[in-house]
């Protein structure tokens, strides 16, 4: 692609990689949204002209980290006895 355009190829690829993971984390594709997006942010924080796509990376990036968090708290909780569960719900949600 020509730089008459104003687009760069490294911003195509970029966007790319943004619209292919959050494809994949939708669809619950977590380790292939992850992948892309993670080469999203390294594109992004190559080409530092555009804060905001960096900004748009970190986010994306969270919110993959943060389902898979969930999901591994889920089969924890799923697969300990009921005391080990109860030692962990008072660890994490305590009032005091």
């Amino acid at each position: 692609m020509s730089q008459d355009s104003g687009i760069s190829e490294d911003s195509i690829y970029s966007k790319a990689y943004l619209n292919l993971g959050r494809l994949y984390y939708k669809q619950g594709n977590l380790e292939m949204g992850y992948k892309h997006l993670n080469k999203f942010f390294k594109e992004s924080r190559k080409n530092n002209e555009n804060k905001d796509l960096l900004d748009l990376a970190r986010v994306n990036l969270g919110m993959i980290k943060g389902t898979q968090g969930l999901g591994d708290l889920i089969k924890l909780s799923k697969n300990c006895s009921y005391q080990d569960f109860l030692k962990m719900k008072l660890k994490y949600f305590n009032d005091t």
